[in-house]
Protein backbone atom coordinates (compact mmCIF):
# COMPACT_ATOMS: atom_id res chain seq x y z
CA UNK A 1 0.00 0.00 0.00
CA UNK A 2 1.58 3.17 -1.30
CA UNK A 3 1.25 6.21 1.15
CA UNK A 4 3.88 8.83 0.46
CA UNK A 5 5.30 9.65 -3.25
CA UNK A 6 5.92 6.69 -5.33
CA UNK A 7 7.90 3.80 -6.30
CA UNK A 8 8.33 1.51 -8.89
CA UNK A 9 7.68 -1.89 -8.43
CA UNK A 10 9.12 -4.81 -10.49
CA UNK A 11 8.01 -8.36 -10.75
CA UNK A 12 10.93 -11.22 -11.37
CA UNK A 13 10.68 -14.13 -13.42
CA UNK A 14 10.56 -16.87 -10.90
CA UNK A 15 11.78 -20.01 -12.06
CA UNK A 16 10.28 -23.40 -10.37
CA UNK A 17 13.75 -24.75 -11.16
CA UNK A 18 15.42 -22.31 -8.37
CA UNK A 19 12.67 -21.42 -6.29
CA UNK A 20 10.19 -23.50 -4.13
CA UNK A 21 6.81 -22.73 -5.36
CA UNK A 22 4.58 -21.64 -2.35
CA UNK A 23 7.16 -21.16 0.07
CA UNK A 24 7.46 -21.59 3.94
CA UNK A 25 8.63 -18.29 5.54
CA UNK A 26 11.95 -19.91 6.23
CA UNK A 27 12.10 -20.93 2.52
CA UNK A 28 11.94 -17.85 0.69
CA UNK A 29 14.35 -16.64 -1.06
CA UNK A 30 15.69 -12.82 -0.14
CA UNK A 31 14.70 -13.86 3.58
CA UNK A 32 16.05 -16.15 6.07
CA UNK A 33 20.11 -15.62 4.90
CA UNK A 34 18.62 -17.38 1.55
CA UNK A 35 19.99 -15.04 -1.18
CA UNK A 36 17.77 -14.60 -4.89
CA UNK A 37 19.88 -16.39 -7.01
CA UNK A 38 21.73 -14.54 -10.06
CA UNK A 39 19.77 -15.81 -12.76
CA UNK A 40 16.54 -14.70 -11.32
CA UNK A 41 18.00 -10.99 -10.22
CA UNK A 42 19.44 -10.85 -13.72
CA UNK A 43 16.39 -12.17 -15.76
CA UNK A 44 13.17 -10.60 -16.86
CA UNK A 45 10.83 -9.00 -15.03
CA UNK A 46 7.01 -9.75 -15.45
CA UNK A 47 5.64 -6.58 -15.27
CA UNK A 48 7.16 -3.26 -13.76
CA UNK A 49 4.48 -0.34 -12.61
CA UNK A 50 4.88 2.82 -10.59
CA UNK A 51 2.63 2.71 -7.10
CA UNK A 52 1.00 6.28 -6.34
CA UNK A 53 -0.28 7.04 -3.20
CA UNK A 54 -3.52 4.86 -2.56
CA UNK A 55 -2.25 1.73 -4.81
CA UNK A 56 -2.32 -1.35 -3.53
CA UNK A 57 -0.49 -3.55 -5.41
CA UNK A 58 -1.15 -7.88 -3.97
CA UNK A 59 1.36 -10.01 -4.25
CA UNK A 60 1.33 -13.78 -4.00
CA UNK A 61 3.43 -15.55 -1.57
CA UNK A 62 6.68 -16.58 -3.12
CA UNK A 63 7.05 -14.49 -6.29
CA UNK A 64 10.08 -12.40 -6.38
CA UNK A 65 9.88 -8.86 -6.42
CA UNK A 66 11.80 -5.74 -5.76
CA UNK A 67 10.70 -1.97 -5.57
CA UNK A 68 12.69 1.35 -5.85
CA UNK A 69 11.83 5.45 -5.40
CA UNK A 70 11.64 7.16 -8.43
CA UNK A 71 14.68 10.02 -8.46
CA UNK A 72 15.44 11.59 -5.77
CA UNK A 73 12.02 11.90 -3.97
CA UNK A 74 10.76 10.64 -0.79
CA UNK A 75 8.52 7.45 -0.86
CA UNK A 76 6.81 5.45 2.15
CA UNK A 77 4.50 1.96 1.56
CA UNK A 78 3.07 -0.60 4.11
CA UNK A 79 3.39 -3.98 3.27
CA UNK A 80 0.58 -6.19 4.66
CA UNK A 81 1.27 -9.36 5.27
CA UNK A 82 -1.37 -12.26 4.96
CA UNK A 83 0.13 -15.97 6.38
CA UNK A 84 -1.28 -17.90 3.53
CA UNK A 85 1.21 -20.64 4.91
CA UNK A 86 -1.19 -20.90 7.69
CA UNK A 87 -4.27 -22.14 5.90
CA UNK A 88 -2.21 -24.94 3.64
CA UNK A 89 -3.51 -28.65 3.40
CA UNK A 90 0.17 -29.46 4.50
CA UNK A 91 0.22 -27.44 7.82
CA UNK A 92 -3.16 -28.60 8.38
CA UNK A 93 -2.40 -32.18 8.69
CA UNK A 94 0.81 -31.65 10.30
CA UNK A 95 -1.25 -29.72 13.34
CA UNK A 96 -3.68 -31.89 13.41
CA UNK A 97 -1.39 -34.93 13.63
CA UNK A 98 0.66 -32.86 16.23
CA UNK A 99 -2.21 -33.01 18.40
CA UNK A 100 -3.30 -36.51 18.15
CA UNK A 101 0.25 -37.79 18.93
CA UNK A 102 0.78 -35.51 21.70
CA UNK A 103 -1.75 -36.69 23.52
CA UNK A 104 -0.18 -39.70 24.20
CA UNK A 105 2.51 -40.17 26.76
CA UNK A 106 4.90 -42.96 25.05
CA UNK A 107 5.25 -40.57 21.48
CA UNK A 108 5.86 -37.70 23.85
CA UNK A 109 9.58 -39.46 24.83
CA UNK A 110 12.78 -39.30 23.38
CA UNK A 111 13.71 -41.93 20.73
CA UNK A 112 16.51 -44.74 22.51
CA UNK A 113 19.92 -42.89 21.10
CA UNK A 114 20.37 -46.49 19.84
CA UNK A 115 18.12 -45.74 17.49
CA UNK A 116 21.22 -43.39 15.96
CA UNK A 117 24.29 -44.90 17.02
CA UNK A 118 25.78 -48.09 16.35
CA UNK A 119 27.70 -48.32 19.76
CA UNK A 120 24.50 -50.02 21.54
CA UNK A 121 23.86 -53.56 20.96
CA UNK A 122 20.16 -53.48 21.51
CA UNK A 123 19.26 -51.50 18.83
CA UNK A 124 17.38 -54.22 16.82
CA UNK A 125 14.97 -54.37 20.23
CA UNK A 126 14.59 -51.10 20.20
CA UNK A 127 13.44 -50.51 16.58
CA UNK A 128 10.67 -53.21 17.08
CA UNK A 129 9.62 -51.27 20.11
CA UNK A 130 9.55 -48.43 18.34
CA UNK A 131 8.28 -49.94 14.92
CA UNK A 132 5.11 -51.11 16.93
CA UNK A 133 4.89 -47.61 18.03
CA UNK A 134 5.29 -46.23 14.95
CA UNK A 135 2.05 -48.49 13.88
CA UNK A 136 0.00 -47.45 16.52
CA UNK A 137 0.89 -43.59 16.01
CA UNK A 138 -0.26 -44.00 12.01
CA UNK A 139 -3.75 -45.53 13.42
CA UNK A 140 -4.65 -43.03 15.88
CA UNK A 141 -3.63 -40.46 12.83
CA UNK A 142 -5.99 -42.46 10.53
CA UNK A 143 -8.83 -42.24 12.94
CA UNK A 144 -8.21 -38.80 14.48
CA UNK A 145 -6.55 -36.84 11.89
CA UNK A 146 -10.15 -36.49 9.18
CA UNK A 147 -11.21 -33.94 6.98
CA UNK A 148 -14.10 -32.69 10.16
CA UNK A 149 -10.92 -32.52 12.69
CA UNK A 150 -9.52 -30.08 9.90
CA UNK A 151 -12.16 -28.11 9.74
CA UNK A 152 -12.67 -27.51 13.49
CA UNK A 153 -8.94 -26.80 13.74
CA UNK A 154 -8.99 -24.46 11.01
CA UNK A 155 -12.54 -22.53 12.62
CA UNK A 156 -11.00 -22.42 16.13
CA UNK A 157 -7.41 -20.96 14.84
CA UNK A 158 -9.22 -18.38 12.90
CA UNK A 159 -11.56 -17.68 15.79
CA UNK A 160 -8.25 -16.91 18.02
CA UNK A 161 -6.62 -14.90 15.23
CA UNK A 162 -10.13 -13.06 14.88
CA UNK A 163 -9.89 -11.96 18.44
CA UNK A 164 -6.28 -11.26 18.91
CA UNK A 165 -6.49 -8.73 15.56
CA UNK A 166 -9.55 -7.57 17.12
CA UNK A 167 -7.83 -6.66 20.69
CA UNK A 168 -5.14 -4.92 18.78
CA UNK A 169 -7.12 -3.00 16.08
CA UNK A 170 -9.13 -1.22 19.13
CA UNK A 171 -6.22 -0.70 20.53
CA UNK A 172 -5.07 1.06 17.67
CA UNK A 173 -9.08 2.60 17.00
CA UNK A 174 -8.32 3.80 20.80
CA UNK A 175 -4.92 5.50 20.03
CA UNK A 176 -6.20 7.09 17.62
CA UNK A 177 -9.11 8.54 19.28
CA UNK A 178 -6.41 10.06 21.82
CA UNK A 179 -4.08 11.32 19.42
CA UNK A 180 -7.14 13.05 17.56
CA UNK A 181 -8.33 14.43 20.26
CA UNK A 182 -4.63 15.87 21.28
CA UNK A 183 -3.88 17.04 18.22
CA UNK A 184 -7.37 19.04 17.97
CA UNK A 185 -6.54 20.79 21.32
CA UNK A 186 -4.54 23.68 21.43
CA UNK A 187 -0.84 23.74 22.78
CA UNK A 188 0.10 25.99 25.28
CA UNK A 189 3.12 26.27 23.93
CA UNK A 190 4.94 26.30 20.77
CA UNK A 191 8.26 24.40 21.66
CA UNK A 192 8.82 21.57 23.56
CA UNK A 193 7.72 18.16 24.29
CA UNK A 194 3.80 19.06 23.68
CA UNK A 195 3.89 20.69 21.07
CA UNK A 196 5.79 17.85 19.16
CA UNK A 197 3.31 15.24 20.39
CA UNK A 198 0.57 17.19 18.62
CA UNK A 199 2.91 17.51 15.34
CA UNK A 200 0.87 16.19 12.32
CA UNK A 201 2.27 16.07 8.35
CA UNK A 202 0.06 19.02 8.13
CA UNK A 203 1.82 21.28 10.55
CA UNK A 204 4.50 23.77 9.86
CA UNK A 205 7.41 23.88 11.71
CA UNK A 206 10.47 26.31 11.91
CA UNK A 207 13.86 26.83 13.93
CA UNK A 208 13.04 27.89 17.59
CA UNK A 209 13.90 31.64 18.62
CA UNK A 210 16.86 31.94 21.85
CA UNK A 211 13.31 33.72 23.82
CA UNK A 212 11.65 29.98 22.85
CA UNK A 213 15.20 27.52 23.76
CA UNK A 214 15.31 29.14 26.93
CA UNK A 215 11.66 27.88 27.54
CA UNK A 216 12.62 24.50 27.66
CA UNK A 217 13.87 22.75 30.35
CA UNK A 218 16.84 19.91 30.23
CA UNK A 219 17.60 17.43 32.01
CA UNK A 220 21.29 16.56 32.49
CA UNK A 221 20.25 13.00 33.45
CA UNK A 222 18.79 12.16 29.78
CA UNK A 223 21.27 11.94 26.60
CA UNK A 224 20.42 14.84 24.59
CA UNK A 225 20.78 14.34 20.24
CA UNK A 226 18.90 12.62 17.60
CA UNK A 227 18.63 8.85 16.42
CA UNK A 228 18.67 8.76 12.64
CA UNK A 229 19.18 5.73 10.27
CA UNK A 230 22.36 6.91 8.20
CA UNK A 231 20.22 6.65 4.62
CA UNK A 232 18.32 9.88 6.11
CA UNK A 233 21.00 11.70 8.30
CA UNK A 234 22.45 13.61 5.49
CA UNK A 235 19.00 15.07 4.87
CA UNK A 236 17.96 15.22 7.39
CA UNK A 237 20.52 17.77 8.17
CA UNK A 238 19.99 19.65 5.42
CA UNK A 239 16.38 20.48 6.08
CA UNK A 240 17.26 21.38 9.82
CA UNK A 241 20.07 23.92 8.66
CA UNK A 242 17.81 25.79 5.86
CA UNK A 243 15.55 25.86 8.32
CA UNK A 244 18.11 27.52 11.05
CA UNK A 245 19.17 29.27 8.28
CA UNK A 246 16.11 31.31 7.45
CA UNK A 247 14.88 31.86 10.84
CA UNK A 248 10.87 33.09 10.86
CA UNK A 249 10.77 30.86 7.74
CA UNK A 250 8.04 27.61 8.46
CA UNK A 251 7.08 24.48 6.49
CA UNK A 252 4.65 22.04 6.38
CA UNK A 253 5.94 19.03 7.60
CA UNK A 254 4.96 17.03 4.15
CA UNK A 255 6.67 19.01 2.29
CA UNK A 256 9.84 19.24 4.27
CA UNK A 257 11.72 16.56 1.82
CA UNK A 258 11.37 19.59 -0.47
CA UNK A 259 13.68 21.44 0.94
CA UNK A 260 16.41 18.83 0.37
CA UNK A 261 16.22 19.95 -3.33
CA UNK A 262 16.07 23.64 -3.12
CA UNK A 263 16.46 26.34 -0.60
CA UNK A 264 13.76 27.49 2.30
CA UNK A 265 13.95 31.19 -0.32
CA UNK A 266 12.45 29.48 -3.25
CA UNK A 267 10.52 27.04 -1.48
CA UNK A 268 6.59 27.67 -1.95
CA UNK A 269 5.23 26.49 0.86
CA UNK A 270 7.29 28.60 2.70
CA UNK A 271 5.85 31.68 4.64
CA UNK A 272 6.48 33.85 7.82
CA UNK A 273 3.33 31.94 9.82
CA UNK A 274 3.71 31.42 13.42
CA UNK A 275 3.01 28.20 13.97
CA UNK A 276 5.08 25.81 15.76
Amino acid sequence: LDVVGSHLVSLLLTLPSLCLQYPYPAEQVGKAELKVPKQILKGPTVFNTVLEPGDVLYMPRGYVHEAHTLLDECSFHVTIAMPTHDWTLAGAITAATHHALCQVVDYRMALPTSLFSNTNSSTNGNLEIVNQQLNQALQRVQQQVTIKSIINDLQIKTKHHNERANARRMAIIQTQKQQVHKNTSTPTTNIGREAADSVTLTTRVRASTEPEKAQVKLSNEKPRGLHVRPETAEALMTILQRLKQNPGKSCRVQNLGGLVQRSVETASDMDSSYIC
